[in-house]
């Protein structure tokens, strides 16, 4: 919380704590306050402030306690924060910090491991000199561990030793530290269900030997995936797999058909500049094999109507999400709309100059037939003309099948498009926002500005 931010109640609180030169009958009463009391004035303070207030008697030492383990213990200290109100938390909270995040604009992580190492759990460390020696205390007790961006030390040290002992570690994101490869990360951490991984100083053997080690691994994240052995390790090793993203930013093809192997898989995020086969294909391998996936967000170089059409062979999906579409219209939308019956959230993400086209009549139908759809964004520029007239037949649809308790409402939210011609005065939307909240933000990318048409009502 900003300086800027606090409630009258912190400013009359510091006001009376830090200035000296108050009438004592001033300061009495506002001592004659129970506890209760200090602890909802305190509750407003942000956590530097928070700091100051704990050093000014015994008394409020344990109440300042109270509320920052119920408001800030929690909170990822970033490089937002002073130096000195980093060392100021750790000196003072340090049995209460759960949560660190470490950058080359704060206290160094031998601060950290020395004052918040007791119930320390979630540690980030971004773009610092790390090495193995000051780490190795901390790995034993976390729960999250987050390299990023970092460089190590000049001293040389077992990095084997530092993650022989995780018995607690159950997420793990790990990018970019400056090593020909990582190969001291291929061990068993008996809870990991999350991994993050960067592919750059990460070899395919050695992500093999991670999953093969880590059966028990849920959740999978790769970045920089440069062929199509990564894919292949992690179809034959990670098969209890139920959430994989995977980022390609090579210009070189990358098979993925292998994933069709990971028969658990719900969640799949793919961002691809690139891909040796078509989504379509990927689709229909998905549908064959029976895979339940929920979730579905597919980013490639660009996506063509076939490519739209072949989810409709994913029964399972409720969350679909489409990045770089070419071309797309009305017949495409109710395909998906239709024939996915669990489907209730639809993320569209048009191309520049794509040659996308919608009407209201293929809005109107997406509602009749749409079965659990209750949220609809698109971005980028597209053709529609959206009239009041055009809206108030949208708004019976949505209102028909509130009425045959099929849905609940929905939101259409358009972002990005100068495209877009709309004509529906703000009374209107305001006075139906309930049932059919429409926004539309013709500038800026995925906002929640909306602008509307010029009316003097």
């Amino acid at each position: 919380m900003s300086d800027s931010d606090e409630r009258p109640a912190k400013r009359l609180c510091s006001s009376i704590i830090n200035t000296s030169a108050e009438p004592p009958e001033q300061t009495s009463s506002f001592l004659k306050l129970n506890d209760d009391c200090l602890h909802a004035i305190f509750v407003y303070l942000n956590i530097e402030s928070l700091c100051h207030t704990a050093n000014v008697c015994k008394r409020f030492g344990p109440i300042t306690e109270q509320v920052f383990h119920r408001c800030h213990r929690k909170t990822a200290l970033t490089g937002f924060h002073k130096n000195a109100v980093k060392r100021r938390i750790a000196y003072k909270f340090d049995h209460l910090v759960t949560h660190f995040e470490e950058s080359s604009y704060g206290i160094k992580y031998d601060v950290i491991a020395k004052y918040c190492s007791k119930k320390l759990e979630h540690l980030h460390l971004y773009d610092s000199k790390i090495s193995c020696n000051k780490i190795a205390p901390l790995a034993s007790r976390l729960k999250y561990l987050s390299i990023s961006r970092c460089r190590r030390e000049k001293k040389k040290g077992d990095w084997n030793a530092v993650f022989e002992n995780c018995p607690n570690l159950e997420c793990f994101d790990f990018f970019s530290l400056d090593y020909e490869s990582c190969e001291f990360l291929a061990r068993h951490f008996p809870k990991l269900v999350r991994l993050v991984l960067d592919c750059e100083n990460l070899l395919p053997d050695t992500l093999a030997n991670i999953l093969r080690l880590n059966p028990q691994l849920k959740y999978l994240d790769l970045r920089d995936v440069t062929n199509d052995e990564y894919i292949n390790a992690i179809a034959e090793q990670a098969t209890d797999l139920e959430e994989l993203c995977i980022f390609s930013f090579q210009k070189r093809n990358i098979g993925l058909l292998q994933l069709s192997k990971l028969k658990k898989l719900k969640t799949l995020y793919i961002s691809s500049h690139n891909c040796e086969k078509s989504m379509s294909k990927l689709m229909n391998e998905f549908s064959k094999e029976k895979i339940p996936l929920e979730n579905c967000s597919i980013h490639f170089a660009s996506i063509s109507s076939d490519d739209i059409n072949s989810l409709m062979n994913l029964k399972t999906v409720r969350v679909a999400e489409l990045g770089k579409i070419l071309q797309m219209t009305d017949a495409n939308l109710l395909v998906l709309t239709s024939e996915l019956p669990l489907l209730s959230k639809l993320i569209l993400k048009f191309i520049q100059n794509s040659s996308a086209k919608f009407t209201v009549n293929g809005l109107i139908k997406m509602v009749q037939l749409g079965n659990s759809l209750t949220w609809f964004c698109l971005y980028g520029d597209f053709i529609l003309k959206v009239t009041e007239d055009d809206y108030k037949s949208l708004l019976k649809a949505v209102q028909k099948r509130i009425e045959a308790d099929q849905m609940y409402s929905l939101h259409i939210n358009i972002a990005c498009n100068s495209k877009i011609d709309f004509n529906v005065p703000r009374r209107i939307l305001y006075a139906n926002e309930k049932q059919l909240k429409f926004t539309v933000d013709r500038n800026s990318h995925e906002s929640d500005e909306t602008s509307y048409s010029d009316d003097d009502d």
